[in-house]
């Protein structure tokens, strides 16, 4: 069965419109890793929060592996990660700096 030429022109857009959320999915992801790299760098020299920065740490290294492989509807549940592991810090550290609320406002824009 052939397509018409209007459900191909559909089915083109909605591929594409598919590759522009991927890349803008992946480049809030690498920027959100970034902003939270080294608030946890930091914490890592505190005796206190060593343990939990190192975990965290190695879950932003899955993070990133996992973001090669993974297409939008699993690039979302690493934002969710993302903003998750954000959320624990402000907690852990009692601190509203700039980069945690950032992340956590990535959840946010990402639902509307």
């Amino acid at each position: 069965m052939q397509m018409r030429s209007g459900e191909v022109g559909r089915v083109r857009a909605r591929a594409q419109a598919n590759e522009e959320l991927h890349k803008f999915l992946r480049k809030e992801i690498i920027g959100a890793i970034e902003l939270l790299e080294p608030l946890l760098k930091r914490a890592s020299n505190d005796a206190q929060l060593k343990t939990y920065a190192e975990i965290d740490l190695r879950a932003l290294t899955t993070i990133r592996t996992r973001l090669e492989t993974c297409g939008p509807e699993r690039m979302r549940e690493l934002i969710l990660w993302l903003v998750q592991i954000a959320m624990h810090w402000q907690i852990r550290t009692r601190s509203s700096e700039r980069v945690i609320r950032q992340i956590i406002d990535l959840k946010r824009r990402l639902a509307s």
